[in-house]
């Protein structure tokens, strides 16, 4: 009974500290589009025309905060090997971490929060992608 108890503190640990992935598309399609426009008006986007919609990705970056308010860029990679630790002060919460996808000629960007619990993240060259535990 001993060992199944210490496999199962072993399988939590394990757990707590697996490695979580996250990846930047290599490339996303961006349209431009007006809503409602106004009767007798046709759309024509000269920015789009001969041009390919499909955007490059050109770096991924790291916030401390959400990066729409103008908090601190922490990092930006993409051909870079580059690793971040994460502390928090002691009974303080954590800021919160965002990863940030940026694109070739747009201002359209990803971005996806990282969990609350995130200690440390390692971006690899050229992977398009961080490694957090």
């Amino acid at each position: 009974m001993k060992y199944l108890f210490f496999f199962f503190i072993l399988g939590l640990s394990n757990q707590t500290f697996a490695e979580t992935k996250f990846k930047c598309e290599d490339q996303i399609v961006v349209r431009t589009r007006i809503k409602n426009p106004p009767k007798e008006w046709m759309v024509w986007d000269t920015k789009a025309e001969g041009k390919n919609t499909t955007k490059k990705l050109i770096s991924l970056e790291v916030y401390l905060g959400h990066p729409g308010k103008k908090n601190q860029l922490i990092a930006s990679t993409i051909d870079s090997n580059l690793k971040w630790d994460f502390h928090s002060t002691e009974g303080k919460q954590q800021e919160t971490i965002w990863l940030c996808c940026r694109y070739e000629d747009t201002e359209v960007i990803l971005i996806q929060r990282l969990p609350r619990k995130t200690k440390s993240c390692t971006a690899v060259a050229g992977s398009n992608s961080i490694n957090c535990l």
